[in-house]
């Protein structure tokens, strides 16, 4: 970004334009992780009796975001009747098929 560039920015704009930068260099970081993790379980398996999975070799923090995301589909999952459910009662209050 040139210097006349960031000194027309709005601040919300140069919160964007920072925000998309960090996420780059977030997922750019990560990329080098998993790929060290993977070569680890390449490195690895033939001498495992078990299948290896990633967060066997190491768990890194992104992982537990996974498993929270997961947490959630499966809740969402057993709503799910009770949302059928309701959206059929709406729709037949408002006459709809």
């Amino acid at each position: 970004m040139s210097h006349t560039d960031f000194c027309r920015c709005t601040p919300p704009e140069f919160q964007a334009i920072f925000d998309q930068w960090h996420n780059r260099e977030r997922n750019l970081d990560r990329g080098m992780w998993e790929r060290a993790r993977m070569m680890c379980i390449c490195i690895l398996q033939p001498y495992s009796k078990e299948p290896l999975s990633p967060t066997d070799i190491i768990r890194l923090p992104w992982d537990e975001e996974k498993l929270e995301s997961v947490g959630t589909a499966a809740m969402e999952q057993e709503d799910m009747p009770e949302l059928k459910r309701r959206f059929s009662e709406v729709k037949a209050r408002y006459g709809l098929r």
